[in-house]
């Protein structure tokens, strides 16, 4: 052996046991200790998200209160999302299940474009279809979602992150304008 130790495969061997004195013929192996006990092994452990919060750094997901089980009745939760100075925040949804309505009148999550009260608005959301991915112009976006006292779904589930601002094109909240010509194919 050299002076830093056993060689490594001894190592290995001794980690695994196979070092251990022999036992003698007929001698029972020791009794191995038991399992530890495993709480909810029979069901997935699911993180729990609170109503609201405050979300800082360059990535991370979001959810309703409660999920993946469903919201309950009668809240009004707030989440801000800060990613680093420089870049701009993006929000992009994995799953989506709030009360359906046409006009969002019970259950809606409001995404802004800013913490302030004038953050502009970049989409009020409910029902069951995934909104497409939605870009603040700034670093911050606020989302605030209602729930009335009846019917409730899953929430929802999004991931936050950190991007680059665009390099072209008219400030983000700015309508384009122009004329859209169709091609004439005839």
């Amino acid at each position: 052996m050299s002076r830093l130790g056993p060689p490594l495969p001894l190592l290995l061997l001794g980690a695994l046991g196979a070092l251990s004195p022999p036992r003698a013929a007929g001698q029972e192996p020791p009794p191995s200790p038991p399992p530890s006990p495993r709480p909810n092994a029979t069901r997935p452990v699911f993180p729990v998200f609170p109503c609201g919060g405050d979300h800082r750094g360059e990535s991370g997901f979001i959810a309703s209160e409660g999920f993946p089980r469903h919201y309950p009745p009668g809240s009004n939760c707030t989440w801000t999302i800060t990613v680093p100075e420089g870049q701009v925040a993006t929000l992009s949804f994995r799953v989506f299940d709030l009360e359906p309505d046409p006009r969002c009148r019970f259950d809606a999550l409001s995404v802004f474009g800013g913490h302030g009260p004038a953050a502009p608005l970049l989409g009020r959301f409910c029902g069951t279809f995934r909104p497409g991915a939605l870009r603040a112009p700034q670093n911050r976006l606020r989302l605030t979602m209602e729930s009335d006292g009846a019917t409730a779904g899953r929430g929802f589930l999004a991931w936050f992150s950190a991007g680059s601002p665009p390099s072209h094109g008219p400030p983000q909240g700015r309508r384009r304008s122009g004329v859209f010509n169709k091609p004439q194919f005839f």
